[in-house]
């Protein structure tokens, strides 16, 4: 099983389009899906926020601008399966890229689509994926090559139950890397420590 993840254009330049509030938040404990961009976090964690979507710009450029093969690219690196947009842009942009997603409806001024074939969130082996807050549960995992690797941003302060060596897999496009398993059983639970120090001065310590 691996259910799709669905991308959200967050913030609308003056002020935020969502009733003034940063509700993309709450859109994963809302709906049960995950939501790679569009819910605003801290500082300590800005380096984790490689795909930025928002005020009708991705990563920066013009939503636009990007190519299909761009776009493409983009979404099979993150496993994205669905994408929700309210700009008059963001879905012009999408809708004339009919060979990557296509309309899938809407309500209320937003308007989704779907990523034509998605790719696994497994980058290497297989099994199946369940998260939740600071969770993700492994099953029936089949390595590859002795690794099994997942589409989620590697943390040094992850750890698995039962213990299993976790690696850093480097991504082309990627500054953080992805998480990978060492020789992992069929079932495996990845979480995070406490930090004994605040991750950043001013900021306490915390639990991702």
């Amino acid at each position: 099983e691996d259910p799709e993840r669905d991308w959200m254009e967050n913030l609308s330049a003056p002020g935020h389009h969502y009733f003034e509030s940063h509700l993309p938040t709450l859109l994963p404990e809302l709906t049960g899906l995950e939501l790679v961009t569009g819910a605003y976090v801290g500082p300590p964690f800005i380096r984790h926020q490689t795909v930025r979507f928002e005020s009708r710009r991705l990563d920066g450029r013009a939503i636009g601008a990007w190519s299909s093969d761009e776009l493409r690219a983009l979404f099979d690196r993150y496993a994205i399966g669905e994408v929700l947009v309210w700009s008059d842009d963001a879905r012009a942009a999408l809708a004339s890229r009919p060979e990557v997603v296509e309309p899938h409806g809407g309500l209320g001024g937003f308007t989704l689509f779907r990523v034509r074939a998605p790719s696994s969130r497994f980058l290497l082996g297989r099994g199946r994926i369940e998260t939740s807050l600071d969770r993700i549960e492994l099953s029936e995992l089949v390595p590859e090559e002795g690794r099994v690797a997942i589409r989620y941003h590697y943390d040094p302060r992850l750890r698995a139950v039962p213990e299993v060596a976790i690696e850093r897999v480097v991504v082309d496009g990627d500054p953080i890397g992805f998480i990978a398993l060492r020789d992992p059983p069929p079932r495996v639970r990845l979480g995070f420590r406490p930090e004994a120090e605040p991750i950043e001065p001013g900021w306490d310590a915390v639990w991702l």
